[in-house]
C-alpha cells in the first residue's frame, strides 16, 4: 500500500518530501510540497514567477468539477494522481516527483468512482472504486470492485467478491466492501452487512433482529477463492493493516479489550495486549468506550492507539473532548501514556501524525484557533507543521522544528 484508505490524512510522503492538494476560493485547486530537508513548503513547480493559476503551471488543478476529489500519492521515483467526481470520470494519471510529464494511465467509465486507498507493486495499481448503474424502473445498480490496472499496457481488471446491488447503502440487510490493504499473497478487502431491525410506529422503537456483521477477507494474487480471515458484529472489533499485518482491537465485553496482530501470510495470531484494564498506563483505554477508541499509526514495532480520556460541558457551554495517544510495544505490550497535543475549538487533541520520515515523524504539532476578523466572520485555525523524531515522540518531549508553510488547510 502506498496509501492509506482512511481519508483523514492531509497527502501523502515520500523519503524527500509531503505532497498535498488544497483548494482555492474558485474552486480551482493547487499541489504544495513540503522539503523536508529544507524545512520549507512550495507549490509544486519550478517555473519563475508563476502565480500557479494556469494549465502552464504543473502545481494547478482546474475548477472542472466542484465536488472533484483529486490525490497525489507518492513512491520514491513518480506521483500517482488520482481524479474522481460524481459527475466526471474517474482516472489515474503518473508523472516525475515535479509533477511534470503527467501521462493518462487510466480513464474509467463516466458511472464510477474511486475510493481512497492504492496499492502499488512496480507493475500494477489497485484501487477500489464503484459503479453506479441506472434501470428503467428507476432503481440504480451498485456494483464494488478492486480495480487492477495494469500500468504498462494500461488495461484494467475488475475484482468482484459481491453481486450487483440495487439495495441504497443504509438499507437493512445492504452490503459494502472495502479495502483495508495487502499483505505478501493477497488483498485485504472488508464487507460489512447492515442489521435488520423491526421498527414498530406506535411506539416508534425499533429491536434489532440481526446484527450488523464486518467479514474481513484475504483475495489471494493467484486468482484461488476468497478466503476469511476475521467475521464479527459491530462493535466487537476494530481492524487496521499496517506492513501487511492486520491488527485487531477486541471487545470482549465488561470494559476488557486486547490487542493482537495477524501475519498477513500465515493468518496466525498473537496477543499483545491480553487486557489492557490490567496493564499499568492501560487503565484509560479501558475505562472508554469502545467505540471512541481508534488506531492512529504503527512504526518501528510501536502501535499508536487514541481513546476518548473525558467529556464535560465548559462554563462556557462548550461540549468538551479530551482524547488521549498510547503507545503499545508489539515486543512485550507496555503502554506508555503519550502527552504531546494540540488545542482548539474547546477539544483537546493529540498531535496528528501525517507521515514517517525516517527517524521522524512528520506531524500537525499545533493548531491555534485565530480571532473572528469583522463582526459576520467567523473564527479561522491556525496550523503549524513540524518534524519531530520518533524517540521525543514517544517520551512526550516537545522538541519540534517547524516548517515554513505557505498555505494552510
Amino acid at each position: 500500500m502506498i496509501q492509506p484508505r482512511e481519508i483523514g490524512l492531509y497527502g501523502s510522503g515520500n523519503s524527500q518530501g509531503f505532497y498535498e492538494v488544497l483548494d482555492n476560493p474558485d474552486r480551482s485547486k493547487n499541489v504544495l510540497f513540503t522539503d523536508y530537508a529544507a524545512k520549507q513548503q512550495v507549490y509544486l513547480c519550478a517555473q519563475p514567477n508563476c502565480d500557479h493559476a494556469s494549465s502552464s503551471c504543473p502545481a494547478w488543478i482546474p475548477s472542472a468539477e466542484m465536488y472533484m476529489d483529486v490525490q497525489i500519492v507518492a513512491t520514491e521515483q513518480e506521483l500517482f494522481w488520482t481524479y474522481s467526481g460524481p459527475s466526471i470520470a474517474a482516472r489515474i494519471e503518473k508523472s516525475n516527483l515535479s509533477g511534470a510529464e503527467k501521462t493518462l494511465i487510466y480513464e474509467f467509465p463516466a458511472n464510477v468512482t474511486l475510493s481512497p486507498g492504492l496499492a502499488w507493486n512496480g507493475a500494477q495499481l489497485a484501487v477500489f472504486g464503484t459503479s453506479y448503474t441506472g434501470q428503467e424502473n428507476g432503481d440504480v445498480t451498485v456494483q464494488s470492485a478492486l480495480y487492477v490496472i495494469d500500468v504498462s499496457n494500461k488495461t484494467c481488471t475488475p475484482i468482484q467478491i459481491l453481486d450487483s446491488s440495487a439495495q441504497a447503502v443504509y438499507d437493512p440487510g445492504a452490503e459494502t466492501l472495502h479495502f483495508l490493504g495487502t499483505t505478501e499473497t493477497g488483498f485485504i478487502i472488508k464487507k460489512i452487512t447492515n442489521g435488520v431491525f423491526d421498527y414498530n410506529e406506535e411506539t416508534g422503537e425499533s429491536a434489532e433482529i440481526t446484527p450488523t456483521r464486518h467479514t474481513v477477507y484475504k483475495i489471494p494474487f493467484d486468482g484461488s477463492e476468497a478466503k476469511t480471515l476475521l467475521e464479527h458484529e459491530q462493535d466487537e472489533i476494530w481492524e487496521k493493516m499496517w506492513d501487511g499485518d492486520l491488527y485487531i482491537l477486541s471487545s470482549h465485553g465488561e470494559g476488557k479489550y486486547s490487542l493482537s496482530r495477524m501475519d498477513g501470510v500465515t493468518g496466525e495470531t498473537t496477543v499483545i495486549v491480553d487486557d489492557f484494564a490490567s496493564h499499568p498506563g492501560g487503565e484509560v483505554i479501558a475505562g472508554s468506550d469502545f467505540r471512541c477508541i481508534y488506531f492512529v499509526t504503527e512504526f518501528g514495532g510501536t502501535v499508536i492507539v487514541s481513546a476518548l480520556a473525558s467529556e464535560r460541558i465548559t462554563e462556557k457551554g462548550d461540549y468538551e473532548k479530551i482524547y488521549q495517544d498510547f503507545a503499545i510495544s508489539t515486543q512485550d505490550g507496555s503502554i506508555t501514556p503519550l502527552t504531546l497535543s494540540n488545542y482548539y475549538h474547546a477539544t483537546g487533541m493529540p498531535i496528528q501524525i501525517l507521515a514517517e520520515v525516517g527517524d521522524s515523524l512528520y506531524v500537525q504539532a499545533e493548531v491555534k484557533e485565530l480571532p473572528a476578523d469583522g463582526l459576520y466572520s467567523v473564527p479561522s485555525l491556525a496550523r503549524r507543521m513540524a518534524l519531530i523524531s520518533k524517540e521525543d515522540y514517544l517520551h512526550s518531549v516537545p522538541n519540534y522544528t517547524y516548517v515554513n508553510t505557505i498555505r494552510e488547510r
